[in-house]
């Protein structure tokens, strides 16, 4: 009987452990651009200073995002169906204006 209780309790711990989420996040310097109007189905975008964009779909609770603003930015992937095929979508997870 001891053994079974030893035996589950390792099974829950590993179970628990194995939750996590990856939260390893990517940062970089880039600029909040709008595309509203000039690509189908795009809205704001940031352009990252390595010529890529991303496409944030997820924002922390309290953060706006201001059109031709430097900033920089920190996100994990987050995969969603869109129509803005300009850029990875995203989660931001820290998002810092420059001067």
């Amino acid at each position: 009987m001891r053994i079974r209780v030893i035996f589950l309790g390792l099974m829950i711990v590993t179970a628990i452990g194995s939750c996590r989420k990856n939260t390893d996040s990517i940062c970089a310097d880039g600029i909040i651009k709008d595309y509203t109007s000039q690509l189908d189905g795009c809205g704001i975008l940031i352009e990252l200073e390595n010529g890529s964009r991303i496409m944030p779909v997820e924002i922390p609770p309290g953060t706006s995002l201001i059109n031709n603003k430097r900033v920089t930015v920190c996100y994990t992937s987050k995969p969603v169906m869109n129509v803005c095929m300009a850029g990875e979508t995203v989660k931001i997870t820290k998002l810092i204006y420059l001067p």
